[in-house]
């Protein structure tokens, strides 16, 4: 029984260990990707600031597909959440076979309640704050209307362009097509007027238009 905890062990520390990995990875992937977007915008004028917080672009998609006061919640029957108490169930296998004389019926019984108390303590103590700090910058994508921000890529008469907007405490790279038919160059300043089929309809920022 020995071999089947310490595979138990090994294992789950091993998928444990890469599961993490990948949700940070995954993440912090999201922001170097939409960093990106930023170069050339030092061009702007000093009053804008950029966060110095990564563009979270995944969140934008996720939030672009969300419904009004609805969050997402991950199962407590997953892998992040599972495969910590396969490794809670071989060590804990191991330590009752190796220091109690207990019989293999209680070593498995006990292990199995150690496994449970490490999956409860993941999701609660991981997991559930995880997606609490996802769900607190999703938004909908047609709550970017009104806000204004930064052209990323020119966006032509006809035609698609990018533009950077900061929404939920995190910066969004956007699809944006004019408005009004008019050129915006990289760099330059935009609010968005209207979404349509998830594309965000953008017209040059003045301080004009803005004070009316």
């Amino acid at each position: 029984m020995l071999e089947v905890y310490w595979g138990c062990l090994v294992g789950g520390m091993l998928f444990s260990v890469v599961s993490l990995l990948g949700i940070r990875g995954g993440h912090g992937g999201h922001a170097l990707k939409g960093a990106s977007a930023l170069k050339g915008v030092h061009t702007l004028k000093g009053a804008h600031h950029l966060l110095s917080h990564g563009v979270h672009h995944g969140v934008a998609h996720a939030g672009g597909h969300a419904h009004h006061g609805h969050a997402h919640h991950t199962s407590f029957l997953n892998p992040t959440t599972l495969i910590p108490g396969i490794a809670a169930f071989g060590g804990g296998g191991i330590l009752l076979a190796t220091y109690t004389t207990l019989t293999v019926g209680p070593q498995i019984t006990l292990a199995v309640c150690a496994a449970i108390l490490m999956s409860v303590l993941v999701h609660f103590l991981f997991v559930r704050p995880m997606d609490r700090a996802e769900s607190s910058v999703a938004f909908s994508i047609h709550d970017c209307v009104g806000h204004t921000g930064i052209i990323t890529v020119p966006v032509p008469e006809h035609g698609h362009g990018q533009i950077m907007l900061n929404m939920g405490g995190s910066n969004t790279v956007q699809i944006a097509a004019s408005f009004d038919q008019s050129p915006l160059p990289k760099a330059s300043e935009a609010v968005v007027v209207e979404v349509r089929d998830g594309i965000l309809y953008v017209a040059k920022f003045s301080e004009e238009s803005s004070a009316s």
